[in-house]
């Protein structure tokens, strides 16, 4: 089973869990780690690199993060050089669920799920049009 772990800037990811969870049911697969205001991004960066290494005893293991170039980001990328796992930035709800209900064999092939543009979740949503009848009296 492929582990995954969210990163983000304060509770986003922490929602995300939360909200995937709400949907599928508790994933023992899945685990959070929110980078707060004030925090030391050194401290963060030990935290992610703990947390990996942890996950890592399980399985492979999937980094999904909020943003590319932010600190979550930046520190991931620093704890890539020490440990093989794989990374995403722009995690979103459809893409995490698409990965809890595929059960994905090895990372390689949760990176192809995740990557999937069906499962971004993101379209253009609009009202139809409605003709308006004129009610004769």
């Amino acid at each position: 089973m492929v582990e995954i772990v969210l990163a983000s800037h304060g509770d986003y990811c922490l929602g995300l869990k939360q909200t995937a969870e709400m949907i599928t049911g508790p994933a023992e697969n899945l685990s959070a780690l929110s980078f707060r205001p004030g925090e030391d991004p050194e401290q963060y960066q030990h935290d992610l690199q703990e947390m990996i290494e942890s996950r890592m005893q399980k399985g492979e293991v999937l980094l999904l993060i909020d943003l590319k170039g932010g600190t979550p980001y930046n520190m991931a990328m620093l704890t890539k050089q020490k440990l093989d796992f794989k990374v995403i930035a722009g995690a979103n709800v459809p893409m995490l669920l698409s990965l809890l209900t595929s059960s994905p064999a090895n990372a390689s092939e949760a990176v192809e799920i995740a990557l999937n543009q069906e499962n971004w979740g993101i379209e253009l949503e609009e009202m139809p049009q409605v003709k308006h009848r004129r009610i004769l009296k």
